[in-house]
């Protein structure tokens, strides 16, 4: 037979009376919180009280973690809309007219985007407006467009604005006669990001020839920048990074040229499918990579017309240098890498109509 002393007798005593306190005051917080309970807590207060009504846990045991905050809602794009031909009024000019059909054609581009987890790295987005426009029929038009990823709020997106050269360029451009926009919103990790698109008309000019009358395509004119260049610039740069300077290889330049002309006829830049199915067979290689003595090749593509891969900021790149250290080195999907890279001593850059291709080579 055992015997309890007092004092335990008493200890035992007070912490029954506490441990039923903290119960009757537990279920009175519980119905006092708007929040579900979480699972832990309910488990725990049903092992000290199994009776306890399920209008006090909440209606569900499966959930693991508090009602969440609502997803961001995206920007309206009628928002958008206002807030530009607001700024264009205050400018003197006139509205721009909103149009399904570059609205539907920025919307190609968000979803792309989404696609594409919130990067720019490998789209081609005017590529995209462009095949929207021709299957539309709608080739009448020359367009400009800007994307931008981050802001959830106008209030954010304004700010962005007032900092944005090219925005402010495109919106006080009195030629444009239409716009569409299209916005949405995705995570990126545990962020919600917002995503705006907004694409600007103008009638493509029409030129008379004979009787007939049909749309010429402006070639557009870029800023030239020079192959020499580029490699001068990319020396400077690795010379920054601590990285030795690199020589320019004619086998390279050979297979450069190739690279070039393969972007020219494509219309964009390919993602690097055509390097790919170059090295698919390594048993019919093309005859300058047979030729050249190295091991390893890499390849970076850039379109002059090109954008911050993290801001995605629209950008002209006019020097070698903003194409080396500002296209390049924004890079998110290892261009930035490839022209760092210690394991490459060979180099040529060759371009055409604005598509830039720099081969690296072991």
């Amino acid at each position: 037979m055992d015997f309890f002393k007092p004092s335990l007798v008493k200890r035992l005593v007070i912490l029954c009376i506490f441990l039923i306190a903290d119960v009757w005051l537990g279920v009175r917080w519980i119905r006092m919180q708007r929040e579900e309970v979480l699972v832990p807590v309910k488990n725990f207060l049903l092992q000290l009280h199994p009776n306890l009504p399920q209008a006090v846990l909440g209606d569900s045991l499966s959930k693991t973690v508090p009602v969440s905050v609502a997803p961001q809602v995206p920007i309206s794009a009628n928002e958008i809309a206002q807030a530009i031909n607001s700024d264009r009024g205050d400018r003197k000019l006139h509205e721009l007219e909103v149009t399904p059909l570059l609205s539907q054609g920025a919307q190609k581009i968000v979803d792309a985007i989404i696609a594409n987890n919130l990067s720019f790295d490998g789209i081609d987005t005017g590529k995209i407006v462009a095949t929207f426009l021709q299957q539309k029929k709608a080739e009448n038009l020359s367009l400009y467009h800007d994307a931008l990823i981050g802001p959830t709020t106008m209030t954010q997106l304004e700010e962005y604005w007032k900092t944005d050269t090219d925005h402010v360029k495109t919106i006080a451009a009195p030629e444009l006669v239409s716009l569409g926009v299209a916005t949405g919103t995705a995570k990126l990790g545990d962020q919600e990001q917002g995503i705006i698109v907004t694409i600007y008309g103008k009638p493509q000019p029409v030129v008379q020839q004979a009787t007939t009358q049909k749309v010429v395509p402006q070639k557009i004119k870029f800023p030239e920048i020079s192959d020499s260049s580029i490699l001068e610039a990319l020396n400077v740069y690795r010379s920054a990074h601590m990285v030795h300077g690199l020589v320019e290889h004619p086998k390279l330049c050979e297979y450069a040229a190739k690279r070039v002309k393969d972007l020219v006829a494509f219309g964009g830049l390919d993602n690097h499918e055509g390097f790919k199915r170059d090295f698919a067979d390594q048993n019919n290689l093309p005859k300058p990579i047979q030729d050249y003595p190295g091991g390893a090749i890499g390849e970076n593509l850039a379109y002059q017309n090109c954008r911050n891969m993290k801001t995605g900021q629209g950008f002209l790149a006019e020097t070698a240098t903003a194409l080396i250290e500002w296209c390049f080195d924004s890079s998110t999907k290892g261009h930035r890498e490839a022209q760092l890279n210690t394991r490459y001593n060979n180099v040529c850059a060759r371009h055409q109509d604005g598509y830039f291709v720099i081969i690296f080579g072991e």
